[in-house]
């Protein structure tokens, strides 16, 4: 074969060879992932945070800030990664300090056999809640640490809408005028996890909605006993609608109440009533339930 046919095929062989695949560029941020907090004791779980940052630390497009990082930048400014942080106005100052653009916190508390979870995701840029999950699942450790699999499993869908392409929300208070309990504590941060996850509402920071009830002269008597009273209290909050909630425990029963109220239509759209039940996890998946049909009202609102 001569030298210049041998050249030539070279050449063509070349021209067809396709071009190196380029790496992707999508990247989503920095998560700093918090130690999650037992509401029973105000204590962080350390073991449990230390496997859900080693489950969340595969996901593809996102970096999980490291333990050793965290603690150092925080100690900085005399801040420790130990102390319980599981609300939004502790999550975001120290997401501040560690300058990351997302931070994950949450809580870990068991009641009889069950195990249950919250978590929730704020944007550091958009200084909002832009996801969060409410699970529950039997109190042994191994059940939680698979809970944390199907999780980050579920998250991987999770798409960063630009503030600017978003619908327009609704805004909603989530009212409680529950008997002062552990339990109920527990309860309402559940259900206001569940809340975060309703797309189409803005949520009302709970902390601003107890500092105007306390200034604000509002009725507190039980919404279930007088329920013109949430229209009162949305009409004075200035939101679209109030989620209300009641939990009490009444011998070995549990009675826990929502009930959504539309306040420019005087209405109740959904309500689970506060029936006296004796399983606490029949308790929570009515609970479950409930907001699987508020998700279905509201995505038949937005058409």
């Amino acid at each position: 074969m001569s030298a210049i046919i041998l050249t030539l095929l070279i050449l063509a062989d070349f021209s067809q060879a396709k071009p190196p695949a380029k790496p992707s560029t999508r990247h989503n941020g920095t998560i700093a992932i918090l130690n999650l907090v037992d509401l029973h004791t105000n204590t962080p779980k350390q073991n449990l945070s230390r496997r859900l940052r080693k489950v969340f630390s595969g996901l593809r497009f996102w970096d999980i800030m490291a333990v050793d990082d965290m603690s150092k930048k925080l100690a900085k400014y005399n801040k420790s990664l130990d102390l319980p942080c599981n609300d939004a106005q502790c999550g975001f100052e120290i997401g501040g300090l560690l300058q990351t653009k997302y931070v994950l916190l949450g809580t870990v508390t068991r009641y009889q056999e069950l195990g249950l979870l919250t978590l929730k995701l704020l944007n550091l840029e958009t200084a909002k809640i832009v996801w969060s999950k409410a699970t529950t699942s039997r109190g042994e450790t191994e059940e939680l640490e698979a809970n944390f699999v199907s999780i980050r499993n579920e998250f991987v869908s999770f798409k960063r809408t630009p503030p600017n392409q978003l619908p327009p929300k609704k805004t909603l208070a989530l009212v409680d005028f529950s008997p002062t309990s552990l339990l109920a504590k527990v309860l309402f941060e559940r259900v206001l996890t569940h809340a975060y996850a309703l797309d189409n509402f803005e949520i009302m920071s709970p902390v601003e909605v107890g500092e105007l009830i306390s200034v604000l002269e509002v009725d507190n008597t039980s919404l279930l006993e007088n329920p013109h009273n949430a229209w009162d209290i949305g009409k004075k909050l200035g939101v679209s609608y109030v989620l209300y909630t009641e939990f009490e425990i009444k011998g070995v029963n549990f009675k826990h109440n929502m009930s959504l109220h539309d306040i420019e239509n005087k209405s109740i759209p959904i309500s689970m009533p506060a029936l006296p039940n004796a399983n606490f996890r029949d308790m929570m998946i009515m609970e479950n339930n409930f907001f699987k049909t508020l998700s279905v009202l509201e995505l038949d609102n937005q058409k």
